[in-house]
């Protein structure tokens, strides 16, 4: 490792060998940890897998991991070591250039952006533990001023420290691992910070802290300057608001809570009012576990929050005999005041099925326990705990048969999955992103499945379509040009069995083109011959389209698969139809088609439902009810004539609506829009909205 100098023959102070070789220490452990930890997921993952060649790929994953073990954790600790005593010298490594992603390729590209996404999702994590530790010790070497990325101990240096050591994987496996590494690294710095902080403090290495005024970090916001979904509903149809609320301002929030609750019972606040003793987070945790296991297996889960059940059930225990209820942390009520208020938007949020409902319902324990364990499952997106519930949440919306989900294979796979969670999860939260892998494979098996036969069930709507609107075209064109006249009946049965056909044939095959025109003549000179022509110009107009009509229809009649013979015969018998003096007339009646009848039934139809319907977009999901039940689907494709296709999760058709009717249907209460974003957050936001009322 190369150094550019910044002070000539400096010293080094005795505290950055001694911070050194206890950052060395703690990082040496966490590492055995997250590949032990890492090592159990892919084998995990492999097990589970439903293919040789994907088993295959988390062994060979695994296989490369387990022998650059000892090498790479001896390789960051050797860099960590060389980088400490290089800063204590007033050596500062130089700038790394930054890589152009464009010419990165396949695997490193993977790596990278995984790397950059991790150190993202921490940046501000330790934001005044690092900035306290970096200002205490810049005054112990030559140097004025230490850059955050050149310090060994923050997320951005070990990162991408540990990026360089690690043997090239495969993209996929390659987020897995920063991912682990995020858990188990990156966000158990603390302990490490608090110590060398102490350390310093003990050592008397620092003369006097001057008053911490950290930079560009953003002010407590009001509770009205903060943004909801329930402030403008329209917002999260447009563009979904991700629940991104700063981890300071969530906690004024929740305390602003609980001191109403204080004055105001009826605010549900109880637990952390009680006289009683307060319960450690532990045996709180251990007594929700002992629930949450139980709960594993009830084959039928009530659509109800029973958050406040289960804790009430903890703090009694079975050791508690004094008549004093137990207490609770305040700020653990805060959290499950929070939980308890995203379950009940869950309930009463009409976006969902009761499939959804019924599944995350499930999950009240283990949510629950997450939360009061680790705070960021509020403020990081990404934590897999909220990445499972979403992705729960968007397979079983999907879920065609919401009476009987257990007709759909699915369902059971989905079940299952929270029965794990349900029956492994007690304090250690890989339980959710193993099955965060498992959601994520399942998906993409069901979704290449799913777009194969929807791209055939749309060919072929769209070619029934066509066909649909041929017969149409068709029947307009005879209706305007017959207009009520009297025909000779050998014409008339003429035109409705054959003319029509050649009509639909030819618009199906070019639509309104140029042979299209010429039927269309054909048939308005064959017409106007049918009539009785008196006078001296028009009975010469008549004799020379006699002369053309035998071919104009011949190549009409081409068109149908009858003989020559019963071509010519049909020809000569319309044109001595049109000949004869008989008044044996009647008027050619074209039926009304259903398109026809739906159009009178639209007089009704309200301009902002016409819009919904018009707007929506290939790929929402809707619940349609179909005469007493209901049915989940997902619009497939609008053509050009407004027909609205509509598929199950399986591409398979359900429903075929012409834009007026999807809108009638619309306006019936018919059909409810399914919600596009992220359950956990535009619950969450509601949530927030209704504390904020409070």
């Amino acid at each position: 490792m190369s150094f550019t100098h910044s002070a000539i023959n400096a010293q080094p102070h005795p505290a950055w060998s001694s911070l050194s070789q206890i950052a060395s220490d703690d990082i040496t452990r966490l590492l055995e940890h997250f590949y032990s930890s890492t090592d159990n997921l892919l084998y995990d993952l492999s097990k589970r897998a439903e293919t040789s060649t994907e088993a295959a790929f988390y062994f060979d994953a695994m296989r490369e991991l387990r022998t650059a073990r000892n090498s790479s954790i001896d390789a960051l600790l050797r860099d960590l070591k060389e980088q400490m005593n290089g800063l204590a010298k007033g050596q500062k490594q130089p700038t790394s250039i930054e890589q152009n992603l464009s010419l990165l390729m396949g695997n490193e590209l993977e790596r990278v952006l995984a790397c950059e996404t991790v150190v993202n999702n921490v940046k501000d994590l330790y934001y005044d533990e690092l900035s306290l530790l970096v200002r205490r010790l810049t005054p112990l070497c030559p140097l004025t001023l230490i850059a955050g990325e050149q310090f060994p101990l923050s997320p951005h240096w070990l990162a991408h420290s540990f990026a360089k050591v690690i043997p090239a994987l495969n993209g996929n496996i390659s987020v897995i691992i920063f991912k682990q590494f995020e858990k188990h690294i990156l966000r158990q710095l603390e302990p490490l910070f608090t110590q060398c902080n102490e350390y310093l403090v003990h050592h008397n290495y620092i003369k006097q802290d001057t008053p911490f005024d950290p930079l560009s970090r953003s002010p407590v916001p009001k509770l009205s300057d903060i943004p909801t979904s329930l402030d403008d509903p329209l917002q999260s149809l447009s563009a979904p608001m991700r629940f991104t609320l700063p981890l300071h301002s969530l906690r004024q929030i929740l305390a602003n809570a609980r001191f109403q609750a204080a004055n105001d019972s009826s605010l549900g606040y109880r637990y952390a009012f009680n006289p009683g003793p307060v319960v450690p987070l532990s045996i709180l945790n251990t007594a929700l576990t002992s629930q949450q296991q139980q709960s594993a297996d009830v084959m039928s889960f009530p659509l109800k929050n029973q958050v406040g059940d289960y804790v009430q059930r903890a703090l009694e225990g079975k050791e508690n005999s004094a008549q004093e209820a137990n207490a609770l942390n305040p700020y653990h009520e805060d959290i499950i005041q929070l939980v308890g208020a995203f379950f009940d938007e869950l309930l009463e949020d009409e976006m969902l099925t009761t499939i959804s409902q019924s599944l995350i319902c499930r999950l009240q324990i283990p949510v629950l326990k997450v939360s009061l364990r680790n705070e960021v499952f509020f403020t990081n997106e990404q934590h897999p705990a909220r990445e499972y519930i979403n992705l729960l949440t968007q397979l079983s919306q999907t879920l065609e048969f919401i009476e009987h989900p257990n007709d759909d294979p699915l369902y059971s796979k989905l079940l299952n999955s929270v029965k794990r969670i349900n029956k492994r999860f007690e304090i250690n939260e890989d339980i959710f992103a193993s099955e965060l892998e498992t959601l994520k494979v399942l998906e993409g098996q069901e979704r290449k499945r799913a777009d194969v036969i929807e791209l055939r069930t749309c060919q072929a709507e769209e070619g029934k379509a066509r066909f649909s609107r041929a017969k149409e075209a068709a029947s307009e064109c005879i209706e305007q040009y017959v207009a009520q006249q009297d025909l000779h009946n050998e014409i008339k049965t003429f035109i409705e069995e054959y003319w029509h056909q050649i009509l639909v044939l030819t618009f199906i095959k070019e639509g309104s083109g140029s042979q299209w025109l010429l039927h269309t003549q054909t048939l308005n000179d064959l017409l106007w011959l049918d009539q009785e022509h008196a006078d001296d110009r028009t009975q010469n107009r008549a004799l020379e389209l006699r002369k053309t009509m035998p071919e104009r229809l011949e190549a009409g009649l081409s068109l149908l698969h009858i003989t020559q013979e019963q071509s010519q015969a049909l020809i000569e018998n319309v044109l001595a139809a049109t000949q004869s003096t008989s008044n044996e007339r009647s008027k050619l009646v074209i039926k009304k088609t259903a398109i026809d009848i739906q159009r009178e039934n639209y007089a009704s139809l309200e301009q902002e439902h016409f819009n919904l319907a018009r707007d929506m977009e290939v790929g929402t999901w809707v619940k349609y009810r179909i005469d007493s039940s209901h049915t989940v689907c997902k619009l497939a494709s609008k053509d050009t004539n407004n027909h609205y296709l509509f598929v199950n999760r399986l591409g398979m058709k359900k429903i075929n609506k012409t834009r007026q009717a999807f809108a009638m249907d619309l306006q019936n209460g018919l059909v409810s829009i399914l919600g596009q974003e992220p359950i956990f957050d535009r619950l969450m936001n509601r949530a927030l909205a209704h504390l904020k009322k409070e």
